[in-house]
């Protein structure tokens, strides 16, 4: 009797340079994508070349100054897919292809297939360890998750509608600020992602007197946990001014008509402390500079603030962002850690010399 159940798909194992290849894009480059997006970029890089020959043990063939072989020089005296080099022999790995209904031998491909990148990250336990958790409730299907995407239909031009958020990072210090924040603005319509730092207000970074003021102004939450509102303004005044300079360059440089600057119809938010106070201020500024009167009638075309409470998936373009971002960032930062980490070990080996 025919089983009726889906076979496993087979791929090809991952050789040892294939291997070394995916640690040296993920722990030393610190690209933090998944596995299709990493076949793509491999895909880039590396084309349709075709693996090196390798020895018994997986190792291609090197030159004395660590130089691929095959990169260098051509092999000679080829039998059989195989060649020696300073004794040892090297083998080309082979894969059988149907090709029109005939059985053909090829050189296997130096790119990983997508299968055995998708393998690899499943078993590596810094990627599951980098990647965002899944949220899945006990007790059965209850609300939707909070990156859930909710249609959303902004009107066919840039910054109509913004979506902002932010999130918390490992705590470093630049410029005397502890930076430990980050905000994120994504464009509703051409899902560009803004991105920008946010400095604690802490005794490091602030006076008494500028400390007395900022709580005067920020409804009593402590800047020592959270970045202050203030910040938060500034980034959504300079992500606007930098796309509407961008167009304008754009029109120049093209001898188009600028047709003006571009202002945000709606502006979606949560109710962190960072989108209150100053930013609420100055947003509600801007609504009333922009307002329009016409027949004794006042409308608000421009910055109209609204607010999203709990686990509402009205934010979830910013949401969904904020997982990507903390993603390839932490990967970033791992990447970062781990060559520092070889660094030390390298200067103690030579110092005891």
């Amino acid at each position: 009797m025919a089983s009726t159940g889906k076979q496993k798909i087979p791929f090809l194992p991952l050789t040892r340079l294939q291997r070394a290849i995916l640690e040296e894009h993920f722990r030393k480059r610190g690209h933090g994508e998944g596995y299709q997006r990493t076949y793509q970029r491999l895909k880039l890089a590396i084309g349709d070349k075709d693996h090196y020959a390798m020895d018994d043990n997986g190792n291609i063939a090197r030159t004395d100054d660590g130089e691929i072989y095959e990169e260098v020089d051509e092999p000679i005296k080829v039998m059989n897919q195989t060649y020696n080099y300073n004794g040892t022999d090297y083998t080309w790995p082979t894969r059988k292809r149907l090709l029109k209904g005939k059985e053909v031998i090829q050189r296997r491909k130096l790119l990983p297939t997508l299968l055995a990148i998708q393998d690899w990250l499943r078993k590596d336990p810094q990627h599951q360890i980098d990647r965002p958790t899944r949220n899945k409730p006990a007790g059965g299907v209850k609300a939707p998750p909070k990156t859930a995407l909710k249609p959303i239909i902004p009107k066919s031009r840039p910054l109509d509608m913004l979506f902002c958020d932010s999130f918390r990072m490992p705590a470093t210090v630049h410029n005397r600020k502890q930076v430990s924040w980050c905000i994120v603005i994504v464009d509703g319509l051409t899902r560009m992602i803004y991105l920008a730092p946010m400095y604690l207000q802490t005794n490091l970074t602030i006076t008494t007197k500028e400390k007395a003021q900022m709580d005067e102004i920020t409804e009593g939450f402590d800047p020592s946990k959270r970045p202050s509102s203030d910040q938060a303004l500034k980034h959504l005044k300079e992500m606007i001014r930098k796309i509407n300079k961008t167009r304008k360059h754009y029109a120049d440089k093209k001898k188009l008509t600028y047709k003006g600057d571009l202002h945000p119809r709606l502006i979606t938010t949560d109710f962190g402390s960072e989108f209150k106070g100053v930013f609420t201020q100055g947003v509600e500024r801007l609504r009333e500079d922009y307002k329009r009167v016409k027949n004794g009638k006042t409308t608000y075309p421009f910055y109209n603030l609204t607010r999203v409470v709990g686990r509402s998936n009205h934010n979830a373009l910013a949401e969904n962002s904020v997982r990507h971002v903390r993603k390839y960032f932490y990967t970033i930062n791992t990447a970062y850690q781990n060559a520092m980490k070889e660094w030390k070990e390298e200067n103690q080996t030579i110092n005891k010399f």
